[in-house]
C-alpha cells in the first residue's frame, strides 16, 4: 500500500509539474491560453480510438502538454510580434522543436515523451520541419497530435481572426489529409467528431461539474484520486467503503463510481455487486482499481464496467473516466 501510494504521488507530481510548465508558456503567449490542455485531451481521445496501448498514452499525453515548450527559447520580439515575421525570424521560430529536445532530453522520465515536441511540425508529404520526415517515418505520437493541433488552432479565436465554424474546420482537415496530415488518423478524428465521440472542449472548465464517487479504504489514496479528478473540473465525493458508500451512491446518484479493490476482496466485491444490484445505482458505471492482476474468474465476479491495475497513472485514470462517461452519454441518447 505504501509503495502504491508513493507511485501515485510521484505520478501526480510529474503531471502537475508538466501542466505548470505548459501554463507558464501560455501566460507568456496569452493568445494560446487553454490550448495545451485542450489539445492534450483531444490527443488522448484520438490515441484511445486508434488502439494505442495505455503505457504509451501516458507519454503521448506528456508530450502533447509540452509540445511548444521549445518556444521558451524564442525571443519575445519574435514570439509575440504582432505583424508578419521576416524570413530570418521564421528560421529562428522553426528552431523551437530542437530547443524542446535540448530542454527535455536530460530529464529521464520525459525521454519517451519527446516525439511530439520534436516532430509535431513534420508533414505527411515531407514538407515540414525540422527534419523533413514523411509518412510513417514521422513518429505515430506526432502524427496523432498534429491532427488535434490543427483542429484546436482553427476552432478557437485569435486576436487577428475569429474562430472557424465546425464545418469549415472539418473541410480544412479533409483537405490536409494526405498532404500535411496522416490520412488515416485524420479520417478517424473526423469520424469521432461526426459521431459526437470527440469532445473538442475537454480540458477546459466544465460549466456544470459532473459528480463522481470515489470509494477507497485508504484515506491517503482517496485524497490523491480526488485531487486528480477535481483538477479536471469534476465534483468528487468520497467514502471509505461499506454501507456508507452504498448510502452515498444512492443519495448522490453520481455519474460514475471509482472503487478501489486493494483491500479484502470480499468487501470490495460486495460493495461493487451491491451497487450493481440496487435499482437506484445499477445504471452507474463502476471503474475498479486493483492492486493485483485479476484472473478471468475473479474479474467476472466483479460487475465492474472497467478494471485498471494499480499503480495507475493520472492520464490512464482520467482517460478511463472520460471513456465510461462518454459511453453512458451515448447509451442515454
Amino acid at each position: 500500500e505504501r509503495e502504491q501510494r508513493a507511485a501515485l504521488e510521484l505520478a501526480l507530481a510529474y503531471d502537475a509539474t508538466l501542466e505548470g510548465w505548459a501554463r507558464a508558456l501560455e501566460l507568456r503567449d496569452s493568445e494560446t491560453e487553454g490550448h495545451s490542455r485542450r489539445v492534450a485531451a483531444m490527443t488522448d481521445q484520438l490515441a484511445i480510438a486508434l488502439g494505442v496501448p495505455e503505457d504509451e498514452r501516458v507519454h503521448i499525453h506528456r508530450g502533447a502538454l509540452l509540445h511548444d515548450i521549445g518556444k521558451m527559447a524564442v525571443p519575445d520580439g519574435i514570439l509575440l510580434k504582432p505583424g508578419a515575421l521576416t524570413e530570418d525570424e521564421w528560421k529562428i521560430l522553426r528552431l523551437h522543436p530542437s530547443h524542446a529536445v535540448e530542454l527535455l532530453s536530460p530529464i529521464e522520465y520525459l525521454k519517451p515523451a519527446l516525439d511530439i515536441p520534436a516532430y509535431h511540425h513534420e508533414r505527411w508529404d515531407g514538407t515540414g520541419y525540422p527534419n523533413g520526415l514523411a509518412a510513417e517515418d514521422i513518429p505515430l505520437a506526432a502524427r496523432i497530435f498534429a491532427v488535434a493541433d490543427v483542429w484546436d488552432a482553427l476552432a478557437h479565436a485569435r486576436p487577428y481572426r475569429k474562430a472557424w465554424s465546425v464545418v469549415d474546420v472539418t473541410r480544412h482537415l479533409e483537405s490536409l489529409a494526405g498532404s500535411h496530415l496522416d490520412p488515416h488518423i485524420a479520417g478517424v478524428f473526423l469520424r469521432l467528431i461526426r459521431e459526437g465521440k470527440m469532445d473538442p472542449e475537454v480540458g477546459t472548465e466544465r460549466p456544470e461539474p459532473v459528480t463522481l464517487l470515489v470509494i477507497d479504504g485508504s484515506e491517503g489514496s482517496l485524497l490523491l484520486v480526488r485531487r486528480w479528478l477535481e483538477r479536471d473540473g469534476y465534483r468528487v465525493i468520497t467514502a471509505q467503503a461499506g454501507d456508507a458508500a452504498i448510502d452515498l451512491a444512492e443519495q448522490e446518484q453520481p455519474a460514475l463510481i471509482v472503487l478501489d479493490a486493494t483491500g479484502p476482496e470480499t468487501e470490495s466485491l460486495q460493495v461493487c455487486n451491491r451497487i450493481k444490484a440496487a435499482r437506484a445505482t445499477a445504471h452507474v458505471p463502476v471503474l475498479l482499481l486493483t492492486g493485483v492482476r485479476l484472473d478471468a474468474e475473479t474479474t467476472g465476479r466483479y460487475r465492474a464496467d472497467e478494471v485498471l491495475e494499480k499503480p495507475v497513472a493520472p492520464t490512464a485514470l482520467k482517460s478511463a473516466v472520460r471513456r465510461l462517461l462518454d459511453g453512458r452519454a451515448v447509451s442515454a441518447r
